[in-house]
């Protein structure tokens, strides 16, 4: 009776042991990492043929418009105080008050294209920014509808490049050397970036 104890006891124990290995065996199996989903987006080709930033283009070259214009007609003042200047005899009081008005002019032209310079410099910088956080926004809720773990960028390389710097960077920073066109969401990105137009 004790050796058939001691057998039930051993294939108990077994059999325990066996569930144990089994269910730890499964846990371990569960929580390895599974191969990534893995999208692309040409983010330069969303830039390029987004209708949103194309009209921001058109409203920035307005306003550069605007400002040569006013630039314009500030040059073609101080071009006018310049010949009228010649006409009068150097170091009179009539010289003298159209040359301190012209070099007024010329500072204010001065002032102007560098306000001018650094207010587009912003703007670029506040709009680029802007923009690409929303395509960022919009290529994480495409990425989770499509059930995808990673979206690589994916930008296509002009030849020849104008540079031999330029060449550098752009490998440097190019990382997806292939990719099939099914795992590319670029199209997806850009529609929604537009949809709100």
């Amino acid at each position: 009776m004790k050796k058939n104890n001691i057998v039930v006891l051993v294939v108990l124990a077994s059999l325990i042991a066996v569930c144990i290995g089994y269910s730890r065996g499964w846990a371990q199996a569960s929580m390895q990492i599974t191969p990534a989903k893995v999208g692309v987006v040409n983010v330069d080709l969303v830039l390029k043929n987004s209708r949103k930033h194309a009209q921001w283009q058109k409203r920035m070259n307005a306003e550069e418009a605007s400002f040569k214009a006013e630039v314009a007609k500030l040059e073609a003042e101080m071009d006018a105080i310049l010949a009228d200047m010649k006409t009068r005899k150097a170091g009179s009081p009539d010289h003298m008050k159209l040359m301190e008005e012209g070099m007024t002019k010329n500072a204010a032209v001065d002032s102007k294209r560098k306000f001018y310079d650094r207010k587009m410099m912003l703007e670029v910088q506040n709009w680029t920014e802007k923009l690409y956080n929303e395509i960022r926004s919009i290529v994480e809720k495409t990425a989770k509808a499509r059930g995808l773990d990673i979206v690589l960028s994916a930008d296509e390389i002009d030849f020849p490049a104008a540079d031999v710097r330029d060449l550098l960077t752009i490998i440097k920073t190019n990382k997806v050397l292939y990719h099939s066109s099914r795992i590319d969401i670029t199209e997806e990105v850009l529609a929604q970036l537009d949809s709100a137009l």
